[in-house]
């Protein structure tokens, strides 16, 4: 077996080194359809979880509302 020479394994390495970044780097257009309809999916789920966001805040403040009414009644009936 035939040991490379230096040049060789710089030259392979430097090779090696081009395809693993061509690899990363290859990027889609930003007009891409691809591209388009995975940026209105994650839009479509930011929008979806927003709107459980309000719903949740708002059965909070009404499960607090509900909870002091009830506060007030049982103080009330107390005295």
């Amino acid at each position: 077996m035939k040991d490379k020479g230096f040049g060789e394994r710089l030259s392979a390495s430097r090779d090696a080194k081009k395809a693993m970044a061509a690899k990363f780097l290859q990027r889609p257009a930003p007009d891409d359809a691809a591209m388009l309809e995975r940026q209105a999916a994650r839009a479509a789920v930011a929008e979806a979880r927003e709107k459980r966001n309000v719903q949740k805040e708002e059965a909070r403040r009404e499960a607090e509302k509900v909870k002091a009414e009830e506060a007030v009644k049982a103080a009330a009936l107390a005295e």
